[in-house]
Parts: structure tokens; sequence; C-alpha cells
């Protein structure tokens, strides 16, 4: 496997929950969350790193996390309220080396992994399986948000977006 080593702006999340290719809308009004868009837009090619925030202190939290999701920021709006809302798309899971805290604001060492090679016919027998637990699913909850992702074939793809849909807990997930 190869990763990619860099560092980015971090905002911690609580209440919303973020994976790879999936979108997710946040609007806040703390400043520091304001200035961490800013960054990310301005310095680092709309992207930041994004961890899902148990605890209720950040710099608690910092020493027990070990991996989050590179985001990129696809929408921001200035709201009349004053609030910032943004959309934001996860782009893939990121390993974390180190967590700083400047003024307030906090960035990430952090490695991007590769997508590791699966055999094509291997890859396919997992999604035929995957598709087959879904259809399941559907029928006995009569959902219909699954119908969108039938043509998908990449497994790392498919399982980020049926996971982000299903009703469990952050841990479940």
């Amino acid at each position: 496997i190869f990763m990619i080593k860099t560092n980015l702006p971090l905002l911690f999340i609580k209440n919303h929950e973020i994976f790879p290719f999936t979108e997710t809308k946040l609007e806040f009004s703390d400043i520091n969350f304001k200035q961490t868009i800013s960054l990310a837009e301005s310095c680092f090619d709309n992207c930041l790193f994004i961890i899902h925030q148990k605890q209720t202190d950040n710099l608690e939290a910092k020493n027990n996390i070990n991996i989050g999701i590179v985001a990129k920021i696809k929408f921001k709006i200035d709201m009349p309220n004053g609030n910032m809302r943004v959309v934001l798309k996860g782009l893939k899971r990121a390993i974390v080396h180190d967590i700083k805290e400047e003024d307030s604001m906090y960035d990430a060492d952090i490695s991007m992994t590769t997508n590791e090679e699966i055999d094509p016919i291997e890859e396919i027998a997992m999604s035929r399986t995957l598709y087959k637990s879904l259809d399941e699913y559907v029928k006995l909850t009569n959902e219909s948000i699954f119908d969108n992702i039938k043509e998908i074939h990449n497994i790392s793809k498919l399982t980020d977006l049926v996971v982000s849909l299903l009703p469990l807990s952050h841990n479940r997930k």
C-alpha cells in the first residue's frame, strides 16, 4: 500500500457523519470553523480533514484519534444570520499522525492510503454479495434510497455509500 503524507486544516465535527463518496451539509456560527474553511479554500485547494468527535473537548479527543476523512468544500455561503453553510464531499479515509493546535485552530499531519488492488473477479463477487444483502434489506425496510447505487461496481465506493445510508451508530459504521 502506498501512503501519501500531507498536512490539512482540521475540523472536529459532531452530530454529522462524513464518509468517502458522500456529501454532507453543515451550518455553523463558530469563528474557528469559519476560519478553518477559509484557510482550506485559500491555501489547500478547498480540502480539509474531518474527524467525527465523540468527546466534548478537542484536546482530549485528539489523543484517541487515528482515522478521519479528507473532504473537499463543494459549496460555501455566508448566511444573513451570520452562520456559514458548507457542503463537504468526502474523498477518502486517512490515518492521523499528529494534531496541532494554534490560535484555537487545528491542523493534522495525515497519510492517505491508495486503494488496494483487488482482483476484478473477487471485486465482482464481493459486489454481488453486498447487492444481495442490500436487496434483502430493502425488501425488509421498503427503503428506496438505494436505487441510485445499483450501477456502482467499485467495492470500496459501494461499501462507503451503503454504510453511510444505514441507520447505525457511528461506531458501528
